[in-house]
């Protein structure tokens, strides 16, 4: 009776910590009616190599294509559930509404190394969001955009 009772228990706890290793695997909401988006960070360095120091550059999307580009693979992005480097985050997205509303994202990119992460940004310090990766292709995607975006920059 003991090792019937022990069986059903070791079931349970299995199954209740199987169904919660789904907890917060959701798709990353995609911002709705996106009028622009602004990048900034060091990262874009590399898209500005006429700067003298590291500052902080802004690159402003404001084409539909262009827009559909991040909307695309942020929607495309898979959850993470792993360890991360500690490292910053490089750039940062923030995506502008019509109504005049913004919601800002973190995001590591590396097209050097084909890899990108986004994290939205909740604002709250110590109070950390899912983190979603990017695929090789929608990092590839957006290299591009930024690549051809240089020097034409408003």
């Amino acid at each position: 009776m003991k090792k019937l009772v022990l069986a059903c228990f070791l079931l349970l706890v299995t199954a209740g910590l199987y169904g919660c290793s789904f907890i917060g695997e959701k798709e990353l909401d995609v911002p709705k009616d996106i009028s622009r988006i602004e990048v900034t960070g060091n990262g874009l360095g590399m898209y500005f190599p006429e700067a003298k120091q590291p500052v902080e550059e802004k690159l402003v999307l404001k084409q539909l294509e262009e827009i559909e580009v991040f909307a695309d693979a942020i929607k495309n992005s898979s959850p993470h559930s792993g360890p991360v480097t500690a490292e910053g985050e490089n750039l940062t997205l923030t995506f502008f509404f019509k109504e005049g509303a913004a919601r800002a994202f973190l995001f590591w990119f590396y097209p050097d190394r084909n890899s990108a992460r986004i994290q939205a940004d909740s604002g709250r310090k110590g109070e950390d969001e899912q983190i979603y990766l990017l695929s090789e292709e929608n990092v590839q995607r957006i290299e591009e955009l930024m690549a051809e975006k240089e020097g034409t920059n408003d």
